[in-house]
């Protein structure tokens, strides 16, 4: 699945794959095909783990705002929702990838 690679490669959400993500997601298919496999399950598992957070929150805020409680924070779309949760774990992927890098250049396979 092409775009189950791309996505899986795309570790910052960009919409685009350079070369440094390119080399670590590639890395991390080191092996078999499962190894491939894991890894597509693993990035749909992220997304569909962040539609479920963004659904909950968007929930909560909501029935809070039914029972009368008053509730500055209440966000009126879910759609906004999502994107502070996908903006979230794209920090997350970022930081990973900034420490994988860091592994890899102190073991002498830098990138560059």
């Amino acid at each position: 699945n092409v775009a189950g690679l791309f996505k899986m490669l795309d570790v910052r959400g960009e919409g685009c794959v350079d070369v440094e993500e390119f080399v670590v997601g590639m890395m991390r298919l080191r092996g078999t095909a499962r190894s491939m496999d894991m890894t597509l399950m693993m990035q749909q598992q992220v997304e569909l783990c962040t539609q479920v957070s963004a659904l909950a929150s968007f929930t909560a805020q909501n029935f809070e705002a039914l029972r009368g409680v008053e509730n500055r924070g209440t966000v009126d779309r879910i759609e906004d929702l999502k994107e502070l949760d996908v903006a979230k774990h794209r920090a997350n992927a970022e930081r990973s990838f900034a420490r994988k890098e860091l592994l890899m250049k102190e073991r002498g396979r830098s990138f560059r």
